[in-house]
């Protein structure tokens, strides 16, 4: 079906779009999921600066990050969440993954630590395809994971927040 078809957004529709949207990233092929996306697709990840849109964009940000985690895995959990008014539903997952390459942008070196964690993806569609996208998921956490950020609670942490007071004090006295 083509983008401009009326598909009928319900429960047989999202269980099959999920099912084929997990079977696209296991792929670890951007053109598999790209396949299941509008042309206009807009894309929005925490780990981006702004919101993408277009097969371009996405296909460069999806290459990147399965460079960087080739061995990612999403799976499923539970049913979506159908909204059936507004042809968008949700779904709750759990991902687990290793940062084996290099991420770039923003331009991170690969750590070889594993990431594990849980998300949900919020779907809007248009006809058949996927016409927007935004995943939700704590980028602080995965950061600290894959050895980026400090430990919470840390010695590194604990400096970083005295060098941000100590910068916030300077700042108020000019």
């Amino acid at each position: 079906m083509s983008a401009a078809s009326t598909t009928t957004i319900d429960r047989k529709f999202i269980t099959e779009f999920t099912r084929r949207w997990a079977a696209a990233w296991d792929s670890h092929d951007p053109d598999q999921i790209l396949a299941l996306c509008t042309d206009d697709i807009r894309w929005y990840d925490p780990a981006l600066p702004e919101q993408i849109q277009g097969r371009e964009a996405v296909h460069e940000f999806l290459t990147s990050t399965l460079r960087g985690f080739p061995d990612v895995k999403f799976t499923p959990i539970g049913e979506a969440y159908l909204r059936l008014d507004d042809e968008a539903a949700a779904l709750y997952w759990s991902v687990d993954g290793t940062m084996l390459g290099p991420v770039d942008p923003p331009g991170l070196a690969p750590t070889g630590r594993r990431i594990e964690g849980e998300g949900i993806d919020l779907y809007r569609f248009r006809g058949d395809l996927l016409a927007e996208y935004t995943t939700v998921y704590d980028l602080s956490t995965w950061m600290r994971a894959m050895g980026l950020l400090p430990k919470r609670g840390g010695r590194a942490e604990r400096v970083g927040a005295v060098l941000q007071r100590t910068g916030m004090r300077l700042r108020r006295r000019r």
